[in-house]
């Protein structure tokens, strides 16, 4: 892995990454949120997707300032807003991609073998669909946690004049445990108090693949991530049917 800063891309690459990550924001329009209101508590679902479009998008243009004074990139986008080579960037992802995804797979199936019975027999206790696991996980909390929140750590650590590499790994740790720690609002929003040994899980369970796709970011680029995480959820979910 290489981290010399590169010239920051045009808008239409800005443009086409908010895009992509506010479609990923839309997808959660299929899970019924305001069933994970606490009682008494009435708010429209279109409401409670502001929040997650307002992270996405200020993540678009922080990763976007960020990113290329470290070095990491989204080179298929930029190659396919006119600025690179996207077939080339694309097949040098396509085959570390799928390996982490095959990984993550196994992972989240391990996950939700481990946890049985620690959710309750609840309709808002299920999975998420398939949609939102793709769109949002697969591009908006890449966007959001690698693109944006790594790369400014990482930035942050360089200027404090942390050697690059070790600067790297910090952010990956970092990026990941807050990727995991994310998940808890949907944990105790179907899991009124939830064991020590599930918490447990879900972080062990998500900064796992977290570390991987920001390994991926750094050595392929965002969309290798992005395919990555993706990937892994739609292994998962034709396997736990």
């Amino acid at each position: 892995m290489t981290f010399a800063p590169i010239e920051r891309r045009g808008w239409p690459f800005v443009i086409t990454l908010l895009v992509l990550a506010l479609i990923g924001v839309a997808s959660l329009g299929v899970i019924p949120l305001e069933e994970m209101l606490p009682d008494g508590v009435e708010v429209l679902r279109a409401v409670l997707l502001i929040q997650p479009a307002v992270l996405a998008i200020g993540a678009t243009f922080l990763g976007w300032w960020a990113a290329p004074k470290v070095g990491l990139d989204a080179p298929v986008i930029g190659g396919l807003t006119g600025e690179g080579d996207w077939k080339a960037a694309l097949a040098k992802a396509a085959l570390p991609a799928a390996i982490v995804a095959a990984i993550v797979a196994a992972v989240l199936v391990t996950y939700a073998r481990v946890t049985v019975g620690e959710f309750p027999d609840d309709p808002a206790a299920e999975g998420l669909p398939l949609a939102p696991r793709l769109l949002y996980g697969g591009i908006s909390e890449e966007v959001i946690s690698r693109w944006a929140i790594l790369s400014v750590i990482m930035l942050g650590l360089i200027k404090i004049k942390v050697s690059t590499m070790t600067s790297f790994w910090i952010a990956n740790l970092l990026a990941a445990l807050l990727f995991a720690i994310g998940h808890f609002g949907v944990l105790f929003g179907v899991v009124e108090s939830p064991s020590a040994f599930l918490i447990t899980a879900v972080v062990i369970g998500n900064m796992v693949p977290g570390l991987l796709f920001g390994w991926l970011f750094a050595s392929r680029g965002l969309e290798a991530a992005m395919l990555a995480h993706a990937g892994g959820h739609l292994i998962a979910f034709f396997i736990l049917g």
